[in-house]
């Protein structure tokens, strides 16, 4: 009985995208810890300071890219309408992603700032996290 389920469960679709989900998952963590004392040696501490604080601010403000729409990407049950809301999120990522840009350019015009140089990239990285994260829910529901 239990190798009957097990044998379905192997065959399934199911298990193929889940066990293609968990190892994509592990090689995404897999490859920054094995990379972790090159970029260590590579880059000094406030290059790393740098850095982190660049994806605090841009990882902060990415959680509005969209309006979170993406997710009900794949709610609908026809295409067109997910098509909609895919160009729906789309146009929000966008408009967002020009006001946060405008935002940033009115607050962050100091020179007090570690991140100042790059805080101007922060709307395109948000603005691409919203197209990316929409597209990744579109492949969800094509199954591709």
């Amino acid at each position: 009985m239990l190798k009957d389920v097990w044998s379905r469960y192997k065959n399934s679709e199911f298990s193929r995208n889940v066990s293609s989900l968990v190892f994509g998952t592990g090689v995404a963590q897999l490859l920054p810890f094995l990379a972790t004392p090159l970029l260590t040696r590579l880059f000094n501490e406030k290059e790393f300071a740098v850095y982190t604080s660049f994806f605090a601010l841009a990882t902060i403000f990415s959680m509005g890219a969209g309006g979170k729409y993406f997710l009900a990407i794949v709610l609908p049950k026809r295409s067109s309408e997910a098509l909609r809301v895919f160009t729906l999120n789309n146009y929000i990522s966008l408009g967002y992603s020009a006001l946060l840009g405008i935002i940033i350019l009115v607050f962050f015009y100091q020179d007090y700032f570690i991140v100042e140089p790059y805080v101007y990239f922060v709307p395109l990285y948000v603005l691409f996290f919203g197209l990316w994260s929409a597209q990744i829910y579109l492949s969800i529901r094509e199954k591709k």
